[in-house]
């Protein structure tokens, strides 16, 4: 197989993973371009929290409605939690495009 560029998300073990595919293949050569647009939703307040804890603090009801909506969000990330992307460099340049929560229906057109 032979590509002609790469395209990743900004997560760490995107990268990695296309590090090592681009290693195996043979092909580091190849330029990678890396987007925050290409990272896995945003679930907001729920980040890093356990799904068990979640969902003795919300109910099963409300949180399969946050994970499986098309158009329900999440409780928005509050500026003070500790996955907020202003905690981390990548993101620097992107907090005004960054959401702090998000549905299918924001996702898709990203």
């Amino acid at each position: 197989i032979l590509f002609d560029e790469v395209h990743t998300s900004l997560l760490r073990r995107s990268i990695r993973t296309t590090n090592l595919a681009l290693m195996e293949l043979g092909q580091e050569y190849l330029p990678v371009y890396k987007s925050w647009r290409l990272n896995e939703r945003n679930y907001g307040d729920l980040v890093g929290k356990n799904k068990k804890q979640v969902v003795l603090q919300h109910g099963v009801d409300q949180v399969k409605r946050w994970r499986r909506s098309y158009d329900e969000p999440p409780p928005p990330m509050r500026d003070d939690h500790a996955y907020h992307p202003k905690n981390d460099p990548r993101y620097q340049n992107l907090l005004d495009k960054i959401p702090h929560s998000e549905t299918y229906a924001l996702l898709f057109p990203r």
